[in-house]
């Protein structure tokens, strides 16, 4: 399986001035498991005793999320006192495709975020969301990893019934 902590490291940012919705706010970007790479939006303060949020990626769309919306998102829950992290799975953004061929992949690719954000933040509760596929990987891993005590679904799962026929 993947390990966050062998292969964790905080990639360099550029000095640059903080956007306007960051005040307030600590983000880091880091390199874990098989070379997938994510963003840490926390609070400057503590976030003891809550749930991380790990945001999935929607299609083919990098961690930034269809119109910057886990951006959006990241920020405005971290000022929150939340932590929340969104990668990006083997093979999408910047993240390169696995070594690893199998069918619990982005289950491994979730328990590998979930290890590095435990160790950074102290968290062992999370929140798994997305939207589209990313609501859908979410809803399908859930299930399989004891850590998850919530869900954020994004236009995920919907099953067709009488009254979406009528619409």
């Amino acid at each position: 399986g993947m390990t966050a902590v062998a292969s964790s490291e905080v990639l360099p940012r550029a000095e640059a001035q903080r956007p306007a919705d960051a005040a307030g706010i600590v983000e880091t970007a880091h390199v874990f498991g098989d070379g997938l790479v994510g963003v840490l939006s926390r609070p400057e303060g503590p976030v003891e005793g809550r749930a991380a949020l790990i945001l999935l990626n929607a299609g083919m769309v990098h961690r930034a999320g269809p119109f910057r919306m886990y951006v959006q998102m990241a920020r405005a829950l971290a000022k929150a006192g939340f932590a929340v992290f969104r990668f990006d799975q083997s093979g999408l953004g910047d993240s390169p495709v696995s070594t690893q061929a199998s069918a619990d992949r982005k289950r491994g690719e979730v328990a590998a975020a979930m290890d590095l954000v435990a160790r950074l933040t102290g968290l062992r509760k999370f929140v798994l969301g997305g939207l589209c596929s990313g609501a859908d990987d979410a809803f399908n891993i859930a299930p399989h990893e004891a850590r998850v005590v919530g869900l954020l679904l994004l236009d995920g799962v919907g099953y067709p019934t009488f009254g979406h026929r009528l619409r």
